[in-house]
């Protein structure tokens, strides 16, 4: 696996919560570029499933031509970009695959979005059955290899470099700060000069549990609210109604009982998931 150094990102002074994302047309000016915005929140991809027929789209367990480099060699569906495509419109087009999965398939687009290219094929995709670490964005525990040294040991979520990543891209595809990235990965340097290709850096971690909390809280929780004087467990869920349900709540935090009666001031409870959460 190669350890080379990848290229140096700019000491971050602003985070964006979101990045452009474009398309280039062969031959065009840069000037002449398109850009727009999208979310980026996705941290875990989901299982792949049925792709929207699309007149643009194909199936097939050979790559149509022409690709990019670069393109995941598990892909088996396919779709043409044509002129005015963003990275956030084929995944709108499709919506069933995140755009972190949409980066990770199809690495010569760049994690801006930047190097799309129309009347090219990019991997909209996958086999179910492929297992292979380098193919996965992210990893949950164990915690894969290689590592740099350092890397936080509360990681929960993990990201393989590719060529072309830079430290501040990876940050705002996971939707974490600068600071946070550096602080759980420090051997990538303060500047980003140390971030090493083929190396899985932590790109999320395990919150600390609060105390006290009441027996049997779920383990997977992200996020704890403190009963006050006046609760319910019906007042809490509403806090978070978004996403929260009783059920959930009951089912996160056994101990309060279905009917509630052991909800107790100054104790923690679990009000979010990495599965469920707002």
């Amino acid at each position: 696996m190669s350890t080379s150094l990848l290229v140096r990102a700019a000491t971050a002074i602003f985070i964006p919560a979101e990045l452009t994302g474009g398309i280039i047309i062969a031959n065009t000016p840069a000037e002449e570029q398109q850009s727009n915005l999208i979310e980026l929140r996705d941290s875990i991809p989901a299982p792949a499933k049925l792709l929207k027929r699309d007149a643009d789209a194909t199936t097939s367990t050979a790559a149509p031509s022409p690709t990019q480099p670069g393109l995941i060699s598990t892909c088996n569906s396919y779709y043409l970009v044509k002129q005015g495509d963003y990275c956030s419109t084929i995944i709108s087009k499709f919506n069933n695959f995140t755009l972190s999965q949409f980066y990770t398939w199809n690495h010569a687009v760049k994690s801006d979005c930047s190097q799309l290219l129309a009347g090219y094929y990019v991997c909209i995709g996958v086999s179910r059955c492929s297992s292979k670490a380098s193919e996965l964005q992210a990893r949950a525990d164990p915690t894969p290899t290689p590592t740099q040294s350092g890397i936080a040991s509360n990681c929960n979520n993990y990201y393989e470099v590719v060529s072309g990543d830079t430290c501040i891209g990876i940050a705002s595809r996971y939707g974490v700060t600068f600071s946070q990235f550096y602080n759980w990965n420090p051997a990538v340097g303060s500047n980003c000069q140390l971030l090493l290709e083929g190396y899985y850096v932590c790109v999320g971690v395990s919150p600390t549990m609060p105390s006290p909390t009441q027996p049997g809280v779920t383990s997977d929780c992200i996020q704890y609210y403190e009963a006050r004087s006046g609760d319910t467990c019906v007042s809490i869920v509403q806090k978070y109604s978004s996403y929260l349900t009783l059920s959930l709540f009951e089912s996160w935090n056994p101990a309060v009982g279905n009917d509630c009666t052991e909800l107790l001031v100054g104790y923690w409870y679990c009000v979010a998931t990495k599965s469920v959460h707002g």
